[in-house]
């Protein structure tokens, strides 16, 4: 299920403003801001919507931050490209005392480059090993038909 478009545009204004003030957005904190703005809801039920509402906006949230996972895609996101650069994204996404961060570039601990490193060296075998599959298989059907 797709988040609203007023949600999303809430959301990144959020990351942004956290990102802009200190340099990450963690998601918990996005997400407990987000909610702190949309509280006063009334009733018996209230406690009720206020978990479920907290639950999918904090889903919402760590969707959100994915975007700025290292993606395998052969282009890269011009709005997420530092200047300077082809590839190096102004944001990653990290992990951080077990939640979903989005952090400045410049504000990643040389461990957490290293991982993004190690990641992308990943991705990399990974996509020459699928190929030279998808290379085997091709072939192998090919003679297989003659």
């Amino acid at each position: 299920m797709n988040a609203n478009p007023a949600l999303l545009s809430e959301i990144y204004e959020v990351i942004e403003r956290y990102l802009s003030a200190q340099g990450d957005a963690p998601a918990d904190w996005v997400t407990q801001d987000i909610v702190n703005r949309h509280n006063r809801i009334e009733g018996p039920d209230a406690d009720f919507c206020l978990e479920r509402t907290y639950d999918n906006i904090r889903d919402e949230v760590r969707r959100a931050i994915r975007r700025y996972d290292i993606s395998a895609e052969g282009e890269a996101d011009p709005q997420l490209t530092m200047e300077g650069f082809e590839r190096l994204q102004k944001v990653y996404s990290v992990m951080r005392n077990g939640q979903s961060v989005a952090v400045r570039v410049e504000l990643m601990s040389d461990a957490e480059l290293e991982a993004k490193e190690i990641e992308l060296e990943r991705f990399a075998a990974g996509s020459i090993e699928h190929r030279n599959e998808i290379r085997r298989y091709r072939l192998q059907r090919r003679e297989a038909a003659e």
